[in-house]
């Protein structure tokens, strides 16, 4: 199968999985969440391209490392970040793309 050259494909974007900072191993689910609804957001775009959660959370780990994540997945874009659920509602702590 031929391969698209580089400057041929879209830009490709990986959503590693939102870190949980509530303290409260059960709140995971709730980053998880944000972290899906970021794919699924993204995806809606067709200028690039968005790797699946699932592929994403193969990286999940306290200091990912970009360089080799961006070569393994063949992303040209990281977006990375932390939540912390408190109360009712919920506020981002940290979410910057890192490229």
């Amino acid at each position: 199968i031929p391969q698209t050259p580089v400057s041929q494909r879209k830009p490709v974007v990986v959503v590693l999985p939102f870190e949980n900072l509530s303290g409260d191993p059960d709140q995971q689910f709730f980053s998880d969440g944000i972290t899906g609804d970021i794919i699924n957001l993204l995806a809606r775009f067709r200028v690039f391209a968005v790797i699946g959660q699932h592929s994403a959370a193969a990286f999940r780990s306290a200091e990912p490392h970009f360089a080799s994540i961006r070569e393994r997945l063949k992303a040209e874009f990281v977006v990375t970040g932390s939540l912390r659920r408190a109360g009712a509602g919920a506020a981002p702590a940290a979410a910057a793309p890192a490229a």
